[in-house]
């Protein structure tokens, strides 16, 4: 007897989902994956299915680690925006801290340093404050608490050493190899990706091969090293379906492009003025991103892959929280895009 199209399509795909960094522009990825998982959710006869329940393998990078890590343990977009946003039921126009109370975005990110202190002495936002909302969040769950253990997706979370500068990767124990670092805590591995340069200090904690800073320094889009890793464990390419979400594409970045290119070292990595900017920074994150999104494509071709980044109409930097508000009305995928995430994942 033929198998249903459907169910065989099922049995050979493999799916994975990647999640960029970006700071407080994450925002807006939670914004988006919550309208797939509603709208997969209703394309499945209004089911309450976890969106990460979809995919075999999500990676994420800063921002999108965290993100990955929450739907890999089970916890749904809706639960996430929740948590982390806060209040959303504000007029867009009224964009801003004040807009999104109880959210503990606002926390982190909402009372930097004064430019002064974070030029010379510290980050430039509360690293504590950061380690304690992820403690809090992931309540002690461990890497070998998901993927096979959980019968729920593998996860991939990327994050950068200092002292020899290359990749380090935080992986679920898929392979025997990846079961040395398994008892790992989930908001140590977060923080670990998400410790930016400059915004928080790099991740020191015993245990780990410190220190380790940012994933965004080496794969700010995680979309390639997780095609690598699926068929490092045995994917064949053609069986790969991938949907990425980035964190909107700014009109523009936060400085003058002029100005930095002729300029030296200050120019390079620090905008001076009432809204303060790190354009290396800044520069290398999204140049990278952009990257990973013609390598992916290149790889899997249009059939296989779904990029969602948004192009925003306005600059925006890593931690503005003055602009997260105006993030909402980009959060709606097209027409197009909602067709592909069905034809990918059902």
């Amino acid at each position: 007897m033929t198998e249903p199209k459907k169910a065989s399509q099922e049995k050979s795909c493999y799916r994975i989902l990647s999640l960029d960094g970006g700071g407080v522009r994450g925002v807006l990825s939670a914004w988006i994956l919550r309208n797939m998982e509603r709208h997969l959710n209703e394309m499945d006869g209004g089911e309450n299915r976890p969106l990460g329940q979809r995919f075999d393998l999500i990676a994420g990078t800063s921002v999108g680690a965290i993100l990955a890590l929450s739907l890999a343990i089970g916890k749904s977009a809706e639960e996430i925006v929740r948590h982390w946003v806060g209040d959303e039921n504000c007029d867009c126009e009224e964009a801003g801290k004040a807009a999104f109370g109880g959210g503990k975005i606002g926390k982190i990110f909402g009372h930097p340093r004064s430019l002064f202190s974070w030029l010379f002495f510290a980050p430039k936002h509360d690293s504590k404050m950061l380690k304690r909302e992820l403690e809090l969040w992931f309540r002690g769950k461990k890497l070998n608490e998901i993927g096979e253990n959980s019968k729920g997706p593998h996860v991939l979370v990327t994050s950068t050493a200092l002292a020899k500068p290359s990749l380090r990767s935080w992986k679920s124990p898929q392979r025997i190899e990846f079961k040395s670092r398994a008892d790992q805590q989930l908001a140590d591995v977060a923080y670990a990706s998400a410790a930016a340069p400059v915004f928080f200090a790099s991740q020191t904690k015993f245990g780990f091969d410190a220190p380790l800073a940012d994933g965004g320094l080496c794969a700010n889009n995680p979309a390639v090293t997780a095609i690598v890793e699926a068929v490092g464990a045995g994917i064949p390419l053609e069986r790969i379906r991938l949907v990425s979400v980035g964190t909107g594409t700014p009109c523009g970045m936060p400085y003058d492009p002029g100005k930095i290119g002729k300029g030296g070292a200050m120019r390079w990595f620090v905008r001076l003025g009432s809204s303060p900017a790190i354009p290396l920074i800044e520069l290398m994150m999204e140049a990278q991103s952009d990257m990973a999104h013609r390598q992916a494509g290149f790889l899997l071709e249009k059939e296989r892959y779904l990029r969602v980044n948004p192009q925003l109409k306005f600059p925006m930097k890593l931690d503005e929280m003055e602009k997260v508000g105006y993030l909402k009305a980009y959060s709606d995928l097209t027409r197009e895009e909602y067709a592909k995430l069905g034809e990918l994942m059902l």
